[in-house]
């Protein structure tokens, strides 16, 4: 449904009958764009605060009963404060903000609107080719349910770039947020995440762009480097949703190529004719088996992983078919 709309908006572009009235024109050829908003009519000014008169007149009512009929000053205050939040929580979500996301061949922008979309409040623009890092990272939540079963909690996620200059990888953007599944049997069922589709297509976009390049070359954090199951169970809940540092010095970080059949981490050779390679809860385990050799590396930690991930199912399905 969702991305019907958006394919149908892409082909509208710079028509009349678009529902994006400022599209950026700087960053090529429009490739997506989404809403934090898809009401086709916006409130009138009037309208608003007609809901605003509303839901004060129901917060008051609210409090007064609250005065009148509660007995005790502790559940009284409480009673107070809590309609004050929710009061303030609606009427906030009233005058929002309102996004639109847009990425073109060449870069991607957002730009902020008032709640009306008759002002223009901020513009960014980012350019592919200022980028040289960037990673992805997501990380299910769990949580302890009814009769001691773990229940899913939502799914937190970080996309963070970088660009290079002398000494180190300088951050450029950073977005985090979270979106909750409604099914396990329906894991895309996250069409109103218009946030969290939008730094997702980026980033696919990114590691494409990567792959299009003729030095494959990838980086990842050698925090995240662990040769033992300690160092792996320690960081499991730590950094498994990705990464936000304001600068990457170089020397924090090993280059990782694939060189026909090798696996090259740093200093470190791995053939992978002989070596076990999959994912397990988020992390890259390489290795004979699951020994003190294993070479565990956190996936949300990998340079475009995506593009590296892509690459070597790409060289393990060579090797298979050279075996068979």
């Amino acid at each position: 449904m969702k991305a019907k709309w958006i394919e149908e908006q892409v082909a509208l572009i710079g028509s009349g009958n678009s529902y994006f009235t400022d599209v950026p024109t700087d960053i090529g050829k429009i490739c997506y764009c989404d809403t934090s908003s898809l009401k086709e009519t916006l409130d009138s000014p009037q309208k608003k605060n007609t809901k605003v008169l509303i839901i004060s007149l129901i917060a008051i009512v609210i409090l007064l009963a609250i005065w009148i009929i509660g007995s005790h000053i502790g559940y009284q205050t409480l009673g107070s404060v809590l309609v004050i939040v929710i009061a303030i929580i609606f009427i906030s979500a009233i005058f929002g903000d309102v996004g639109d996301y847009y990425i073109g061949d060449l870069g991607f922008s957002f730009v902020t609107w008032n709640s009306n979309k008759t002002k223009i409040k901020s513009r960014q623009t980012f350019y592919f080719n200022d980028i040289d890092l960037c990673f992805l990272g997501e990380q299910d939540k769990i949580q302890d349910g009814n009769f001691g079963k773990s229940e899913y909690d939502g799914t937190d996620y970080t996309l963070s770039i970088y660009k290079k200059n002398d000494e180190n990888y300088v951050k450029t953007y950073s977005y985090s947020g979270r979106y909750k599944r409604e099914s396990k049997d329906d894991p895309d069922d996250l069409w109103m995440f218009s946030d969290y589709n939008f730094i997702k297509k980026v980033y696919q976009m990114l590691c494409t762009k990567h792959l299009e390049q003729k030095n494959h070359e990838f980086m990842v954090l050698k925090d995240s480097i662990k040769n033992t199951k300690l160092g792996y169970g320690m960081l499991k809940n730590v950094t498994a949703a990705g990464h936000t540092m304001k600068t990457i010095d170089k020397k924090s970080i090993e280059k990782i190529t694939l060189d026909g059949n090798n696996l090259i981490i740093g200093d470190k050779r791995c053939d992978l004719n002989y070596c076990k390679v999959y994912i397990h809860q988020g992390w890259l385990l390489i290795g004979r088996d699951e020994s003190k050799d294993t070479i565990y590396i956190e996936i949300s930690a990998i340079s475009h992983n995506k593009a590296f991930l892509t690459l070597l199912a790409d060289s393990l399905i060579v090797i298979e078919n050279e075996k068979s």
